[in-house]
C-alpha cells in the first residue's frame, strides 16, 4: 500500500518540476521578444544589403571571364568569404534567437500583457533566404577561385 503511494508521489514530484519548465517569467519572455526582434532587424538589413553586393559581384565575375577588363577576382574572393563568415554569424544569432524564444511558454504574457511577440511568419521565412544566400554566395567563391594567385 505504501509502495503505490511513494510511487505516486514521486511521479506527482516529477510531474510538478516538468511543468516549472514550460512557463517562463515575464521578464525572461520579453528579453526573449527583445532579442528575437534585434535579430529580425539585424538579418532583415543584411538581406536588404545582400542583392546589391551579389549583383557587383556577378558583374566582376563577368569581368573576370571576359578577361576584356582588369579582374579583381582576389579582392572580391576575399570579401565574399568574409561575407560568408558574416552571414554564418547572423544567421547563429537569428537561429539562436528563434530557439530562445519559446511561444508557447510565453503566450500567457503575449495575450494578456501585450508583450508584442512578432509572428512566426514574419521570421521563419529568414531561413529560406539563409539557404539561397548560403548557395550563391558559395557558388561566387567557386567561381572566384580560379581567379586568385
Amino acid at each position: 500500500m505504501t509502495k503505490p503511494l511513494i510511487v505516486s508521489m514521486m511521479l506527482g514530484l516529477a510531474l510538478l518540476g516538468s511543468a516549472c519548465h514550460t512557463t517562463k517569467s515575464r521578464a525572461v519572455c520579453d528579453q526573449d521578444v527583445e532579442r528575437l526582434k534585434t535579430s529580425i532587424r539585424e538579418t532583415a538589413i543584411y538581406f536588404e544589403a545582400l542583392p546589391a553586393e551579389l549583383h557587383a559581384a556577378n558583374e566582376v565575375l563577368k569581368d573576370c571571364e571576359s578577361r576584356v577588363r582588369d579582374c579583381q577576382g582576389e579582392a572580391w574572393f576575399e570579401r565574399l568569404t568574409q561575407l560568408r563568415y558574416q552571414q554564418s554569424d547572423i544567421r547563429s544569432r537569428f537561429s539562436r534567437a528563434v530557439e530562445l524564444y519559446e511561444q508557447e511558454t510565453c503566450f500567457s504574457y503575449a495575450a494578456n500583457d501585450r508583450l508584442n511577440p512578432p509572428n512566426p511568419t514574419t521570421y521563419q521565412g529568414y531561413f529560406n533566404n539563409f539557404e539561397k544566400a548560403d548557395l550563391e554566395v558559395n557558388r561566387l567563391i567557386g567561381a572566384f577561385r580560379p581567379h586568385v594567385s
